[in-house]
């Protein structure tokens, strides 16, 4: 889950970028890791290391300069700023001789899988590893709705495959983050690795929650003493399904929700801390209060439907991307309304039944955000 719009970002330098540029002079020997040097890696995920020569090793700095030898590379960077990172991490002491290890790139279609992971190692042998939250695969999406009735999804189950198996190649402890699905991953792995007491923390940066069986478990309760959460104020993403923990909530310099979850507008300060809120603001608790009702009204079954026909639609189109989806716009939406008179009744009166009740869930939640 991204939802990052990719038009130029005009006015100032981002909080991210900034802080990479004047604290990237003191090594992580010198200045131990922060909650924000985990939203950093966590975003570094994002990179396209999956243009890189599989065959050799890179630093960041010698992946950002293999990068930027690419002719269309900037075709490839999924979240506008990402370039503008990419050159400040590349050229700060404090990340650019990091080497980039263990990079997967895994989407199957036959699996509904979307995944992506890379690790890094500090000179304190403090072990990072980042997992990517969703791409711009209609896949990656479908995978993400199936969160709220299936678990494990098949990216959870490889997320714990591959901390387990960084966990065998390297030794002290580990740092697990991620950004949006990316968050989601990072929790479940940390739950359900298999050496838990090397986890000294788990971030989550607006990433959805589980379900509540998941919660319930022995490995969740074991690391949840060590789970960090962060959302912006106006969260959206990252008040899907259930969680037991209070998120830290962050400033963001976006007005709306969806913006928001964008990492390059959140707020951080000239100490290199997050600006930081008291709690969610009346969107957030719009966002919080609709969802949670919407969700929690449907059943395991009815999810699964109600996913099951989303993605049909979206499938019509014939797209295998959400931006494919948006540049044939009106192409896009005449194969989504022939597919959907092409349903059976049945399935067309679901569908317009559970819209209907998330429509009744937003009006009962707007009295509510302005207690």
């Amino acid at each position: 889950m991204t939802g990052m719009d990719r038009k130029s970002r005009k006015g100032r330098v981002p909080d991210i970028i900034r802080y990479v540029r004047e604290f990237g002079d003191s090594s992580f020997g010198e200045k131990g890791y922060s909650d924000v040097d985990a939203l950093v890696f966590a975003v570094i995920s994002y990179f396209p290391f999956q243009l890189l020569n599989k065959d050799r090793k890179y630093t960041l700095k010698e992946a950002a300069d293999a990068l930027f030898s690419i002719e269309d590379v900037y075709d490839h960077f999924l979240i506008k700023g990402d370039d503008e990172l990419l050159r400040a991490v590349s050229e700060s002491r404090r990340y650019s001789s990091l080497e980039v290890i263990d990079f997967i790139d895994d989407t199957d279609v036959n699996y509904d899988r979307q995944f992506s992971a890379v690790t890094f190692r500090t000179d304190e042998e403090m072990t990072f590893v980042c997992f990517r939250g969703t791409d711009d695969t209609v896949v990656g999406w479908k995978e993400d709705f199936e969160l709220s009735f299936s678990s494990p999804v098949s990216s959870q189950r490889e997320a714990v495959s591959y901390l387990d198996g960084a966990m065998e190649r390297y030794p002290g402890k580990f740092v697990v983050t991620g950004h949006s699905k990316g968050g989601n991953l990072s929790l479940y792995a940390a739950s359900f690795c298999g050496n838990q007491e090397r986890v000294a923390e788990a971030y989550s940066f607006d990433g959805p929650g589980f379900p509540d069986e998941v919660l319930e478990t022995d490995g969740y309760k074991n690391i949840r003493g060590r789970i960090r959460l962060y959302v912006p104020r106006s969260s959206f993403v990252g008040m899907l399904l259930a969680r037991d923990i209070d998120p830290v909530t962050v400033e963001s310099s976006a007005l709306s929700g969806i913006l928001q979850h964008d990492p390059y507008t959140w707020r951080i300060d000239e100490k290199g801390s997050f600006v930081l809120t008291e709690g969610l603001d009346e969107q957030g608790r719009f966002f919080d209060s609709t969802l949670r009702g919407a969700i929690g009204s449907l059943d395991e079954d009815e999810r699964r439907e109600l996913t099951d026909i989303i993605f049909s639609l979206a499938e019509s189109t014939g797209s295998d991307t959400v931006s494919g989806m948006r540049e044939g716009k009106l192409r896009s939406a005449t194969a989504i309304v022939q597919r959907f008179a092409s349903m059976d009744s049945d399935s067309r009166k679901f569908f317009m039944e559970r819209m209907g009740t998330f429509a009744e869930n937003a009006i009962k939640s707007l009295p509510r955000i302005k207690k």
